[in-house]
């Protein structure tokens, strides 16, 4: 039987990792196959539905495929996880001289983050800022730079340019 994963093609490089991983598999006796994805969402649905046996997700496609199937009694089991997925964290920076020193001094300021579904740009930057007691949206304007939605901050960038989704 094959295992087939399911993995979100968020830059070409993708299909050469995968490729590279069947083929290992594949000579070392271990059937192998996988699916490429344009986002997380339907990959995570795919999983729960049954439609692939595996899913290479992000942290926040890892809590949404959790939450799916618990919410239907199934069980996930997670069994690796990216070494740079491990301790994920995120600064706020501000220009040198600034009168900023807290995080309470950006009360009434506009933060710029990234896509809205990206962890390391956008949720845990706004989850400071509300456990700090400040609403994102309400005592500070969000800016956000929605570039590859639905690729949970998996973004590959060249020459500082960023890729659109395959």
């Amino acid at each position: 039987m094959t295992l087939m994963m399911g993995a979100v093609a968020y830059d070409p490089k993708v299909v050469t990792i995968w490729g590279g991983f069947r083929s290992w598999l594949t000579e070392h006796d271990f059937d192998f196959d996988f699916v490429l994805y344009s986002n997380y969402e339907r990959q995570v649905e795919d999983l729960i539905e049954g439609h692939i046996g595996a899913a290479w997700n992000s942290p926040l496609a890892w809590i949404r495929a959790h939450r799916l199937a618990t919410s239907q009694g199934r069980r996930l089991t997670p069994l690796v996880m990216r070494d740079t997925d491990q301790d994920l964290t995120s600064v706020i920076v501000v220009r040198d001289g600034s009168p900023f020193k807290a995080v309470a001094d950006l009360k009434g300021e506009t933060i710029a983050v990234g896509a809205v579904d990206s962890p390391q740009a956008t949720l845990i930057p706004c989850s400071l800022l509300r456990a700090k007691g400040l609403r994102p949206g309400e005592e500070v304007t969000i800016r956000r730079f929605d570039v590859g939605v639905g690729l949970h901050g998996d973004t590959s960038v060249a020459n500082g340019t960023p890729h659109a989704p395959l």
